[in-house]
This record gives structure tokens, C-alpha cells and sequence, in this order.
């Protein structure tokens, strides 16, 4: 880096022009990516296909790209198996899926 600035090199293989785009680039700022958007087949461009559940699992588009699902697929969603709570605290189980990190928070 350089003042806050960051530095890097590209190596092209061969000459012409390339587009780089930001993978977290949300051009209709619906929550999710528009790369993440195109490859589930949904419209980088319209803001409402986040609240629509094309699959039919009762998560919306949004909630499947949060919880690292797929939006096409009815068997893929983040549900919550159980929960339980005593005097020393609480469980919460759900299926967690591999390469995913899940962040669980509370308050009192």
C-alpha cells in the first residue's frame, strides 16, 4: 500500500482490453452482490428480486445469500434445529454448511 492507497500488478496473458469489477459491487443495492446475483440467475439490475423466494422454501433471495444457500434449490436453506436455554445458557442448533462462517449474537 501506499498512503492508504493499494498497489498491485496484473499480469495479462495476452494484450486487449479486460473489465475488473468489485465482487461485492451491488449495483441496485438490494443487500446482495451482483456477481452472486448472476450466478444464481437473478437480475443485478431489479432491487425487488431480493424479497422474491424463487425456490419456494419460504427464505428469500436475500436471506439465502446471508445465510450461504441457493436460491434455486428448495432443499438448501439456514434453519434452526433447536434451541434450548437453562441457568448455565444457551443451545442453538442448525445445520452448518461447509466453508461458511456463521455468526450467532444476543442480547440480554
Amino acid at each position: 500500500t501506499d498512503g492508504g492507497n493499494s498497489i498491485g500488478q496484473l499480469a495479462f496473458l495476452s494484450p486487449g482490453t479486460s473489465n475488473l469489477t468489485d465482487p461485492n459491487l451491488d449495483s441496485d443495492r438490494d443487500g446482495m452482490p451482483d456477481s452472486w446475483e448472476t450466478d444464481h440467475g437473478l437480475n443485478p439490475g431489479d432491487p425487488s428480486d431480493a424479497a422474491l423466494d424463487h425456490d419456494r422454501d419460504l427464505q428469500t433471495n436475500l436471506f439465502e445469500y446471508l445465510g450461504g444457500t441457493d436460491p434455486r434449490d428448495r432443499t438448501s436453506f439456514l434453519a434452526i434445529d433447536s434451541m434450548a436455554s437453562d441457568a448455565t445458557g444457551f443451545a442453538l442448533r442448525f445445520t452448518a454448511r461447509a466453508g461458511l462462517r456463521y455468526t450467532v449474537e444476543f442480547s440480554d
